[in-house]
């Protein structure tokens, strides 16, 4: 087990050098969070909490608490939400622009909140919509691009999956 999560994983044109990564949680993973971390065992990477991509376009700056880098981050993934191509995709791409080492979009979050929205997980019931934010947003990155899902628990997981990657997603 351990050979295993200290193995390297590959996503996309970045080699990650082991396999424990800090996930996401809301309301906490901002950078001092994201920090603690480095003073026990440091991850392969962090990924911030989960932001909308409205909220980057309109309400974020680099300096703000769900898009500040602490200079002791080595590698750092942005977690975005949303429902419209382009505003995901310009989203993505400021934070590009602001050193995001990867993209996740977010499509995993069950908080009704976020579903009422159709997004987070609820962007699995809408596969065509999913895979139209996915192509669009692989358009305007050269950095890696993963996709965080929910298994539904039904027989369409693995064409779903299937179909996530053929889009361009690299993980």
């Amino acid at each position: 087990m351990l050979s295993f999560i200290n193995s390297p994983l590959q996503i996309g044109s970045l080699t990650i050098p082991h396999r424990l990564i800090q996930g996401p949680l809301a309301g906490f993973s901002c950078a001092p969070f994201r920090e603690l971390f480095n003073h026990f065992t440091p991850p392969a990477y962090a990924v911030s909490e989960m932001s909308s991509a409205l909220d980057i376009l309109h309400k974020h700056s680099a300096n703000s608490r769900y898009v500040y880098r602490s200079p002791k981050e080595k590698i750092l993934a942005y977690q975005i939400s949303g429902t419209q191509e382009n505003v995901m995709a310009d989203a993505a791409a400021t934070l590009q622009d602001f050193g995001a080492d990867l993209i996740d979009i977010n499509c995993g979050c069950p908080k009704i909140k976020i579903r009422k929205k159709g997004a987070g997980s609820a962007l699995l019931e809408n596969p065509d919509l999913l895979i139209s934010i996915i192509r669009r947003v692989r358009e305007v990155l050269h950095i890696p691009l993963t996709i965080k899902i929910r298994l539904q628990n039904n027989a369409n997981d693995i064409q779903l999956a299937q179909q996530i990657s053929d889009s361009g997603a690299d993980a």
